[in-house]
């Protein structure tokens, strides 16, 4: 597997894997604590990469876009 990003809050990584369900991506949530504060890094596999790290920093950008916001309600 390959880590496509980390983000710093359990709820926007529901949101971003929550759209990655939608896409058929599997995924593996790997949780790390530095200094007491959790980060939240998402694997998926070779494959999926591509697909994943793009959508990953159109998320970052625009965690409010319709496509994520939808998926949470799916």
């Amino acid at each position: 597997m390959e880590s496509v990003g980390q983000l710093p809050s359990l709820r926007a990584t529901q949101a971003f894997t929550d759209y990655l369900k939608t896409q058929n991506i599997n995924f593996d949530v790997r949780v790390t604590t530095e200094q007491d504060i959790e980060h939240y890094s998402i694997w998926v596999a070779p494959e999926d990469f591509e697909f994943a790290r793009q959508h990953f920093f159109d998320f970052v950008q625009n965690p409010h876009d319709s496509k994520f916001l939808n998926a949470s309600w799916e």
